[in-house]
């Protein structure tokens, strides 16, 4: 009966640990046993106790001599029960896999058309038994009642493990996105991110919730109740990431986050990074005019081509003559955080395309409408301005979508993330050179040599009216071409670097360089460390750490990561000489980056609704959506547990299923 676990270097009772979590003593079942000096006699005195002695007979005994309800008053013979326990088996497998693979379990219309009925139907041709099965009565197990109860079970099975993971873990971090939902509600998703013994970094979509009123004090209500069907405590919590760029959570975030930090004011709160980078490209876009103007014009190009039939026929024939080789042209979208310079890209390298394929366009255009967005366009692209706007948001937008897509990686943690800012900040202040600009000038006059395109000019200066004159210096005008569009060049890459610079200067994310900070970490985590034993260990670490030559050649700077990877050459005990440095990396790597966890449940969700949607329960949706996105939980369910659990929850004799 003892089975000993080697990660914590503990001896467990298995009768005990099956039997109940709290033994009559008050121990915990699980705690395990590691008093090596006395543990023979300590094993004989646990063994005869009250305590081990009923657990053995509730789960060895008992079970073996009884049977249960069901079973009683059946008569039906074993073979039978046996064969009925082989097709409900063959039909939880069967939601099993449709709710992995993203498919919808109803039909349209009739029950019998739908794709659980179909799938068991193809599984029932080379199984006749099961086939008859399912033409008796156990065709009623096929409803969407049962269907519900099943996949609640599936779900509440898949949490189950997820809660007991981020249980082991001394800290997480709530994360919660806002999803469009209904006119008379709003729907959101939550995350978690936790650090496992190994310190490798776990984000997991947890659940689906939707609040019919959304203000502060609903949506922490609904939060802690997440927390609390997990079991988990608001006090373990140390960071919150909440993403809205628009709608009622972008002016709730803060309100959010001030009431979960008065319950625990150590749940610091850490914008989305890739979010504020979105919003940083937002605020560059509309303060520099030419911007604005090309990405208007890129994204009705986008919808010309992609959305009007013959816009996709004309193009894709001429594409083909002319440059096949090339990116195609992109719906920009600006939601979508890494797509801005690739759409601006395929812009410029089909420029001649496009301008070859609006006349063609424009002579099937029968609404007028569609013939002056066509004429629009066409003037904007025969202008100098506008390749020269295209280019230079490429080349800018390119460094911002570079960092997006570094910052939407799961295991990121938030000073990374600032690490990467100021690393892509550096990069785009080097860009305002006379040297650069002179590159990326005649990178474009060579562009434009071939095109159908005017001269670059200088706008004619306007005269203010009188009554706006308040009586400054009129503005210089640039004497050469060339120099009124090097302004135009130092502007945009200076508003984009003020932008970025202004938008991540935040109070909790320049808090993430605590390290130096000995006494401000300490007074503000409280209990989570111990002072004098986090400065003794820091020390005996860089004496291990530079002992063991894990010092980066050439003299670099000592990563957090080295200081990972030196730990998880530890056993467990060995780590109880660096605990408290092991609590510290565990708190940094608890916090988040970014909310790229969220934000891929949210694309989940999209893909779940399709035309069935209008008849799915929240609930069922939620259900749904868990067993897909955590599809290696899901091909490791227990089904002969699900399949107990449901016939024990049924009022009725089942007896297909193991008691």
């Amino acid at each position: 009966w003892l089975h000993y676990d080697q990660e914590r270097d503990v001896v467990l009772c298995f009768f005990c640990m099956r039997a109940y979590s709290v033994c009559y003593n008050g121990c915990q079942a699980n705690k395990g046993y590691s008093n090596w000096k006395d543990a023979a006699v300590n094993f004989a005195r646990h063994e005869a106790s009250r305590c081990h002695r009923d657990a053995v007979a509730k789960t060895v005994s008992l079970p073996a001599a009884t049977a249960g309800n069901g079973e009683s008053h059946s008569t039906q013979p074993p073979e039978e029960k046996l064969e009925r326990q082989k097709c409900f088996m063959k039909l939880l497998s069967s939601v099993q896999y449709l709710a992995r693979q993203n498919l919808p379990l109803g039909g349209d219309g009739q029950n019998h058309d739908s794709n659980l009925s179909q799938l068991l139907k193809l599984r029932g041709e080379d199984d006749l038994d099961f086939l008859g099965w399912l033409k008796g009565k156990a065709g009623k197990y096929t409803s969407p009642e049962i269907q519900n109860e099943v996949l609640k079970e599936m779900a509440f099975q898949v949490l189950q493990d997820i809660g007991k993971r981020v249980h082991k873990a001394p800290f997480f971090s709530v994360m919660v996105e806002e999803m469009e939902g209904t006119p008379s509600s709003e729907e959101f998703v939550i995350g978690l991110r936790w650090v496992d013994d190994r310190f490798h970094v776990y984000e997991e979509f947890i659940e689906l919730f939707k609040v019919a009123c959304v203000d502060a004090e609903t949506l922490v209500y609904a939060i802690k109740g997440v927390l609390q069907r997990l079991n988990l405590s608001l006090s373990k919590a140390r960071g919150q990431c909440y993403e809205a760029a628009a709608g009622p959570m972008a002016a709730l975030k803060f309100k959010v986050a001030k009431q979960v930090m008065e319950e625990e004011p150590k749940a610091i709160h850490l914008h989305c990074y890739a979010q504020t980078l979105g919003l940083a490209c937002g605020d560059y876009i509309k303060r520099c005019a030419l911007m604005k103007d090309v990405l208007d014009t890129t994204y009705e190009i986008g919808n010309l081509v992609k959305r009007f039939p013959r816009g996709t026929g004309s193009f894709m024939d001429l594409k083909e003559q002319l440059s096949a080789d090339t990116l195609g042209v992109r719906i920009l979208c600006p939601a979508r955080w890494t797509v801005g310079a690739n759409a601006l890209l395929g812009i410029a390298s089909n420029y001649e395309v496009l301008q070859e394929a609006w006349p063609e366009m424009l002579a099937f255009a029968t609404d007028p409408e569609l013939k002056s967005r066509i004429r629009g366009v066409s003037s904007h692209m025969a202008a100098f301005d506008f390749l020269f706007g295209v280019m230079l948001g490429e080349l800018v937008l390119r460094h911002s979508d570079d960092l997006s897509r570094a910052l939407q990686q799961e295991g990121l943690r938030a000073a990374e993330g600032e690490e990467l800012v100021s690393a892509a900040v550096q990069t785009l202040a080097s860009l305002r050179t006379e040297a650069n600009f002179k590159t990326f000038w005649n990178q474009v006059t060579k562009t434009a040599e071939p095109l159908n395109i005017g001269e670059p000019q200088v706008s004619r200066p306007r005269k203010k009216a009188r009554k706006c004159d308040e009586g400054r210096a009129p503005p210089k005008v640039p004497a050469a071409t060339e120099d009124h569009y090097r302004l135009i060049y130092y502007e945009a890459v200076a508003l984009v670097i003020s932008c970025v610079r202004n938008r991540f200067d935040q109070k909790a994310a320049s808090g993430m360089n605590y390290e130096a900070e000995f006494a401000f970490i300490t007074c503000f985590y409280g209990t989570d460390f111990e002072p004098q034993r986090l400065k003794t260990q820091l020390e005996i670490l860089s004496t291990q750490f530079t002992g063991a030559a894990k010092v980066p050649k050439g003299g670099s700077t000592i990563s957090l990561l080295d200081i990972v990877g030196f730990l998880r050459s530890f056993t467990l005990p060995q780590r109880q000489v660096l605990s408290e440095v092991c609590t510290l990396v565990n708190l940094i790597l608890s916090l988040p980056a970014a909310n790229a966890v969220c934000e891929r449940s949210l694309c989940t969700s999209q893909r779940l609704r399709n035309y069935l949607r209008a008849t799915r329960s929240q609930d069922r949706q939620g259900h749904l959506m868990l067993l897909h996105v955590h599809e290696h939980l899901t091909d490791n369910l227990d089904l002969k547990e699900i399949a107990n659990t449901l016939v024990s929850a049924s009022d009725g004799c089942l007896t297909f299923t193991e008691s």
